[in-house]
């Protein structure tokens, strides 16, 4: 039995090399989670599908004036926003993803090594703040 353990030790630490970091740092997340657990926002414009290219208002996931809660995610190579209906609970709802950011397109785009490396929270704030404003 020990030597099966001294086997998966390798493997494990491979998988676990490979993961990486968060595009944006877990406190960062958990902070910004807990700021607007309790906040609703309200969509500026139609919200269309991340990788949609249709500008048609039947597109749209939500609608202009839509109020949403929002939950932010964040993976090695990937960060994302969930919003969902203001009167729905997020624990029974995921909600649909309203901004999408890989870190591959960070670094075609020429993004400084920082901003690929950790995602800072003040610009998602700033891309959250682009479609939905917060509702008094």
């Amino acid at each position: 039995m020990f030597r099966s353990l001294l086997f998966l030790t390798p493997l494990v630490f491979l998988i676990c090399a490979a993961c990486g970091p968060a595009l944006m740092r877990e406190v960062d997340v958990r902070n910004m989670n807990n700021r607007i657990q309790n906040q609703v926002y309200r969509a500026k414009a139609d919200i269309q599908p991340v990788f949609s290219q249709a500008e048609d208002e039947e597109d749209a996931i939500y609608p202009r004036g839509a109020l949403l809660k929002l939950r932010v995610e964040s993976d090695g190579d990937w960060l994302r926003v969930r919003a969902l209906p203001a009167e729905e609970d997020v624990e029974n709802n995921p909600g649909k993803i309203i901004i999408y950011i890989f870190r591959d397109f960070l670094e075609e785009n020429d993004e400084s090594d920082d901003i690929v490396d950790a995602y800072p929270a003040e610009r998602l704030e700033a891309d959250i703040a682009e479609i939905l404003e917060p509702v008094s």
